[in-house]
């Protein structure tokens, strides 16, 4: 496994070769990268090195006693401390994870072979409630509080689906396998990790439920959860913790529900003479200040939108936009 990359640490190297030349500079850092790779010690021949260095002989002569200071010369070859310690760590953390991705190929593989053998569950669908017809403040009670009852079976997903309606992010987190509960977890002070039966109150539900329908409420409720378990958070109250979910989400589609602003139209409006004249007198002054945009090319090329007249009463040669005579 040869480096195609490293760890380079600018203060140290400038702190290390202040002393070196400019052609020092250059041979040594040639030595580093045939070290990294070949991740062997340079061997201690003055032919080898100075083909390493692309120096000729004589001057590899010259260079070799500053250089060698940074190498340790063991049984005939050239080995250097700091860069044997970066490949031994580049290998432990390239073996690591090569251990990781063979363990999530078998995991990957058992799973889908159980897939294969187990017939899928048949999520359970509730009746959907549309958008356009939310519950009132007076019937809401006592539904509140029987789906705060049916979110304590942690298998049960309550998926209440409407076909356009729920994002691409919330499908992929209905994919994913919501990770295990944490076990034998220490509190910190009066903070414990989320119970994975977690659901909001009565109380907190039935205040949602005149923002929006139920299939969204109970799609944050499981990503709530599934956040909190996967990052192993802790909070001193989950309900206030759902609460502060639910506004930032709420908001967050106030601010991309804001219809667009109109677009832009250009009008075009007619050149006066006016128009014409700062123009022309502005790209006497100065050529660089001509307007494609409003006059087309300049005076002399093919295309110019400047009336003929007008060129003329500048003394400007229609054909090569040479003025004749100086404009007093």
């Amino acid at each position: 496994m040869s480096l195609r990359w490293f760890a380079f640490d600018a203060d140290a190297y400038t702190g290390d070769t202040a002393h070196l030349t400019c052609e020092e500079h250059g041979a040594y850092l040639l030595l580093i990268l045939a070290y990294y790779r070949s991740e062997k010690p340079l061997p201690a021949t003055d032919r080898a090195l100075s083909s390493i260095t692309k120096l000729p002989m004589d001057r590899w002569i010259e260079c070799k006693p500053t250089l060698a200071a940074f190498f340790v010369e063991r049984a005939g070859v050239w080995h250097h401390e700091r860069i044997e310690k970066e490949m031994l760590e580049a290998q432990r953390k390239h073996s690591v994870a090569v251990a990781r991705a063979e363990a999530g190929g078998r995991a990957k593989a058992a799973k889908t072979a159980k897939a294969t053998t187990t017939p899928p569950k048949t999520p359970i669908i509730d009746q959907f409630v549309p958008e356009e017809s939310l519950p009132s403040a007076s019937s809401t009670t006592e539904q509140a509080t029987s789906i705060a009852q049916e979110c304590l079976e942690p298998a049960h997903l309550h998926l209440h689906l409407k076909k356009d309606s729920l994002s691409a992010r919330a499908n992929e987190v209905l994919k994913e396998e919501v990770p295990p509960e944490p076990t034998d977890v220490p509190e910190q002070g009066n903070a414990m990790p989320i119970s994975r039966t977690f659901t909001p109150s009565p109380e907190i539900i039935e205040r949602i439920m005149r923002e929006a329908d139920l299939s969204t409420i109970h799609l944050e409720i499981q990503k709530f959860v599934f956040h909190h378990l996967e990052q192993g958070s802790f909070s001193c109250d989950w309900q206030a913790s759902f609460e502060k979910w639910w506004t930032r989400f709420v908001e967050h589609h106030k601010k991309t529900a804001k219809p667009r602003a109109a677009p832009r139209i250009e009008v075009n409006t007619t050149t006066t003479e006016v128009d014409w004249d700062r123009q022309i007198a502005r790209w006497l002054k100065n050529s660089s200040m001509w307007s494609h945009k409003l006059c087309g090319p300049e005076p002399g090329q093919s295309g110019c939108r400047v009336p003929l007249a007008k060129l003329q009463e500048f003394n400007i040669d229609p054909a090569t936009g040479i003025v004749r005579q100086p404009v007093e």
